[in-house]
């Protein structure tokens, strides 16, 4: 399992298996593009993980979508808080401003948290049952076009900022 920043070298990564460098299940840290890892203690971030993201600019704030939820970390790894609560995490995502993330209780939604406090803002989603979001982006020069892919396959995409979602993809099968 692997987080990258794409504007920072900063790489975030637990192997389940043991290598030269890394031992099994223990997350490492490298800020030179895999050069050198430094094993992080990752306190808190005790759970089954889906996967990690880390923030596109600023190294320390790294993500992790668990099955008990969503984690939050502003110290490279060191510690990471539970910012969810009685659901599963579905997916993680960094814009320069904000974590969005994606969370499972029955229902989907999807979480919109500013990086500078803990507010947060429901992001409209499409009409789905028993589906919820597998893997989100945001188009970086135009935040209102966001795209994401649901566990049951399906490809939605906005150009107007969650007011409309157009299904590319449904259950697989372009439309």
């Amino acid at each position: 399992m692997m987080g990258v920043g794409y504007d920072n070298k900063t790489i975030f990564v637990m192997s389940p298996h043991k290598n030269s460098l890394m031992e099994a299940n223990k997350f490492y840290v490298s800020e030179e593009g895999a050069k050198t890892w430094n094993e992080v203690a990752a306190e808190g971030l005790d759970d089954e993980l889906l996967s990690v993201a880390v923030h596109p600019v600023d190294g320390n704030y790294i993500a992790a979508v668990g099955q008990k939820g969503i984690y939050l970390s502003d110290d490279m790894g060191e510690s990471f808080e539970l910012i969810t609560n009685g659901m599963q995490g579905t997916s993680a995502f960094f814009t320069k401003d904000a974590l969005i993330y994606g969370i499972f209780d029955g229902n989907a939604s999807l979480i919109k948290r500013p990086i500078n406090d803990n507010s947060e803002e429901e992001i409209l989603l499409p009409g789905m049952e028993q589906d919820a979001v597998l893997y989100f982006a945001i188009n970086p020069q135009d935040e209102k076009e966001m795209t994401f892919v649901s566990f049951n396959g399906n490809i939605y995409q906005t150009k107007d900022n969650a007011k409309s979602w157009e299904l590319l993809v449904e259950n697989g099968k372009l439309k």
